[in-house]
């Protein structure tokens, strides 16, 4: 049996029984990850950084759709990482994901790794309210890392064709678009994804390629509920392509 800590749970993940443990009063997975996990492309055997695990979630449900994956789940924050790597055992994936508690602005990969996903902190220091807590302000603000120290980590964990996807805010796009090119990443898709078909996009997803060549294909845009607030068929076909029970 896996331990749980003082206001722990275990939550169902998937319909085919990966569970995964977050704790009530700190930051747990959202739609942001679900979408990323699927967006990703992902080929047999891939190697796979993602920066910034958190819970794990992107790593849990990545390995839904290609069994044979193998991950490096870095966190900062050492409880985090702890919780996470008791997820991981929960679901006996120990030899398919590695949990490393690290600083992602100073790690040293060690090795190229296929693709790097993230789906880092996108509110500068100043902008919007910070968490009282602080597990919670770190994975919304850029407390502990800037969008820069993301984009350059990935490119220092990625050889050449190497692949990067991430999920952000569409606000800040322009910068994100820059970094890249400064880093030697050459955006191939763009995915826009909308609450609602009347609202403006909330998020933005994209992969890049690390010195790769131009042709860039803006995807259809994800609307992920009706106009009376219930999931579209795009977004159900996403929970049914991961076996996701969904969010509550």
């Amino acid at each position: 049996m896996v331990r749980l800590e003082p206001g722990e749970r275990i939550d169902t993940l998937t319909t085919d029984g990966l569970q995964i443990i977050q704790a009530e009063d700190q930051f747990r997975y959202t739609i942001d990850a679900v979408l990323l996990s699927w967006f990703a492309t992902v080929q047999r055997g891939d190697t796979i950084l993602d920066l910034g695990t958190g819970t794990g979630i992107i790593p849990l449900l990545m390995i839904q759709r290609q069994p044979d994956l193998s991950f490096t789940a870095l966190e900062l924050n050492e409880q985090v990482a702890e919780r996470a790597q008791r997820s991981i055992r929960l679901n006996k994936l120990q030899e398919r994901i590695e949990v490393v508690n690290a600083d992602l602005r100073s790690w040293k990969p060690g090795r190229h790794y296929n693709l790097v996903v993230a789906n880092p902190p996108y509110r500068p220091l100043g902008q919007g309210k910070l968490s009282a807590t602080k597990k919670i302000g770190m994975a919304r603000h850029e407390l502990t890392c800037t969008l820069e120290d993301v984009i350059k980590a990935a490119a220092r964990a990625l050889g050449t064709r190497g692949r990067l996807a991430m999920v952000y805010r569409p606000e800040r796009l322009a910068e994100l678009m820059v970094l890249l090119v400064q880093y030697r990443f050459q955006v191939k898709r763009l995915w826009f994804v909308h609450g609602k078909e009347s609202r403006i996009a909330t998020q933005v997803l994209l992969e890049a390629y690390k010195d790769g060549g131009p042709g860039l294909k803006v995807l259809p845009p994800l609307f992920i509920y009706d106009e009376q607030g219930h999931y579209t068929s795009a977004m159900l076909a996403i929970y049914k392509d991961l076996r996701s029970v969904g969010l509550e």
